[in-house]
Order: structure tokens, then C-alpha cells, then sequence
């Protein structure tokens, strides 16, 4: 079972123990916005993972993307929820915003504790293959500078 899982599931039932004291509207947020950071934060993370799989050089631009992903979405659904009635009149939207909130940021953590070692191996790879083309780089230089220092002592 993944990390990411656990700390999803931990963060439910955190939510059912606190939701029994909430009522209306203010519950009905909580739980709209944990399942959305949770579903937002389980999509950016997963593509995330695949361009760490894929690309690993690329691993600084996913993470600035995913961040940025999850603050234009989250911040486009808080202002739904606020400001389109029919959202507004079944859900409180500052419930929404906190267990929203929430929610990413568990399966941030999570979640890059799960892909750190999908990295880790990407990087480990990448620094592998490097050393082998920087290794035929110089070697292929070496011979070529011994070329043209041979061409000038000959003439």
C-alpha cells in the first residue's frame, strides 16, 4: 500500500471524526473539499511520478508545474464555491477552502515521499549514462587535440 494512500485514508478519517460535530452546509464543505485536494493532489502527484519515470532532468519543471496546477484550480473552485449560488447555497465555501487545503497538502507530502525514490533512481541513471557519453566526450577530445598538436609539430 502506498504512502500516499495511507495518508489519504488517515486524512478521512480525520475528517469523519471532526465532520460529527459539523452540520449543514459547513460538513457538507469539508467533505466536498477534502475529496477534491485529495483527487487534485492524487493527479498532479501521478503526473508528477510519470514525468520523474520519463524525464528525470525534468523533475524541478514538474514540481513548479504541479504547484502551480493546484493553486489556479484550487483557487478557481474556492471562487466557484463562493460565488456560484447553487454551489454556495449546499456548501460552506470556507469549509471548503480549509479541507481542500488540506487535502493537497497530505498528499503533497505523501506523495512525494512516495516519488522521491522514483527520482532518486532517475537521477542515479541519468548521472550514469552522463558519465559514460562525458567519458567518450573527453576521450574523443583527447584524441582529437593529440591530432592537431601531432599536425603542428610535423610542420
Amino acid at each position: 500500500m502506498s504512502k500516499s494512500l495511507i495518508g489519504t485514508l488517515a486524512g478521512l478519517a480525520v475528517l469523519a471524526l471532526v465532520s460529527q460535530s459539523l452540520e449543514g452546509t459547513v460538513r457538507t464543505g469539508a467533505w466536498a473539499g477534502y475529496v477534491f485536494g485529495a483527487g487534485l493532489g492524487c493527479v498532479v502527484i501521478g503526473l508528477q511520478a510519470s514525468v520523474f519515470r520519463r524525464t528525470p532532468r525534468k523533475a524541478l519543471e514538474a514540481l513548479i508545474l504541479g504547484f502551480l496546477v493546484k493553486l489556479v484550480v484550487l483557487a478557481g473552485m474556492c471562487i466557484a464555491v463562493r460565488f456560484v449560488d447553487v454551489l454556495g447555497s449546499r456548501m460552506d465555501w470556507r469549509a471548503f477552502t480549509l479541507a481542500a487545503t488540506t487535502g493537497i497538502f497530505l498528499l503533497l507530502m505523501f506523495g512525494t515521499w512516495d516519488n522521491a525514490p522514483i527520482l532518486r533512481e532517475g537521477a542515479r541513471l541519468a548521472s550514469q549514462s552522463g558519465d559514460a557519453v562525458l567519458g567518450s566526450q573527453n576521450s574523443s577530445t583527447d584524441s582529437s587535440s593529440a591530432h592537431l598538436t601531432q599536425g603542428r609539430t610535423a610542420s
